[in-house]
């Protein structure tokens, strides 16, 4: 298709050796969220959403012109479709900020559109930085019938007394815990 002088498209490609402007109509179609209705020797641009016709054009020596085109009577949800679409390109380029903090750099681009529409649910989650334990059913009767430990070191500074390891020990019954310092990783069994 050849486009009159005053249209203009994003995503395009320059080719200066073609003597006209050529349009993918897979582009046309995506930017302007319409469907191009081809025919022997004419066709039509119809917009998605109200089912108006904006242009019209003819064949004309095996191409098909631009004869008519009324960017107004396409459907404004195109426009807010396209910002919605700047937005998850700007929020997977620097790295999943919050949208209320995208909203703050990119203000125009956040107008009228509902911050609400927008939720990913993997950027929740991976910013998540607590689990919730489950309920354990495993209770002990009496002191000393489980205890749990855990061993912690080798510590980049060493005490004044030379230790660089510490175990603690906790009762699950009567919930006591206690810390003993290490010298030594190996030291753990003599202390338990």
């Amino acid at each position: 298709m050849e486009l009159p002088t005053a249209f203009t498209l994003p995503n395009t490609l320059f080719y200066p050796s073609l003597s006209t402007k050529l349009v993918s109509v897979g582009q046309v179609t995506e930017d302007l969220n319409c469907c191009v209705l081809m025919y022997s020797l004419y066709y039509l641009f119809q917009d998605v959403l109200t089912k108006k016709i904006f242009g019209r054009g003819t064949k004309r020596r095996g191409l098909y012109y631009v004869d008519d085109l009324d960017l107004g009577k396409v459907h404004s949800a195109q426009s807010s479709q396209r910002r919605g679409q700047d937005i998850w390109l700007w929020h997977y380029q620097l790295g999943h900020p919050s949208f209320n903090y995208l909203q703050h750099l990119f203000p125009t681009i956040f107008e009228n559109v509902l911050l609400s529409s927008f939720k990913y649910k993997d950027c929740i989650l991976s910013k998540s930085h607590r689990t919730n334990y489950p309920i354990s059913y495993n209770k002990c009767n009496a002191p000393f019938e489980i205890i749990h430990f855990d061993l912690w070191g080798l510590a980049p500074v060493m005490t004044t007394g030379g230790f660089r390891w510490f175990v603690t020990f906790i009762d699950d019954c009567i919930r006591i815990y206690w810390v003993y310092m290490l010298k030594h990783k190996k030291d753990v069994l003599p202390v338990f």
